[in-house]
């Protein structure tokens, strides 16, 4: 016995999926809520996909993204109209504020996850974005100056 409370350990592969998907949630977010804002409510997007995860999470992680993808924009939009004018970041991240939620997804999903086109064209359509094509087309004109 280890001494931990039982299911308080995380198997690898779900701590690695769990990183990758807080950094998805954190992408899609509107910058407008602040960092910390956005470490919160991508935490909690996160959280509750595992917890209505009924499959094992490394075989599901498509679904766990989708369903992350999906918490995260009805989230995001909610809370965004709240936050106000966007604060200064020091990050060297690309100021993705101008950009809606949709192309947001896309973005993060493209350049996060680092799915092709047609891969994000298909999550987005099944977490319910009206028009996968031009969300990622708006994403995919976003130029990120690799010279930080």
């Amino acid at each position: 016995m280890s001494g931990e409370p039982a299911g308080t350990t995380l198997n690898i592969p779900q701590a690695d999926a769990r990183v990758r998907l807080q950094k998805l949630a954190y992408s899609i977010l509107s910058p407008s809520l602040g960092r910390r804002g956005r470490t919160l409510i991508a935490h909690v997007a996160v959280d509750r996909a595992f917890v209505s995860s009924e499959v094992s999470p490394v075989a599901a992680y498509p679904v766990l993204r989708e369903r992350v993808v999906r918490r995260t924009l009805a989230t995001g939009r909610r809370r965004a109209v709240l936050a106000g004018r966007p604060r200064a970041s020091v990050t060297a991240e690309p100021d993705l504020t101008f950009l809606l939620p949709a192309a947001r997804a896309a973005y993060a999903l493209r350049h996060v996850e680092g799915l092709n086109r047609t891969e994000t064209h298909a999550v987005l359509a099944a977490v319910g974005v009206g028009d996968p094509a031009t969300a990622t087309t708006l994403a995919d004109r976003i130029l990120i100056d690799t010279r930080r």
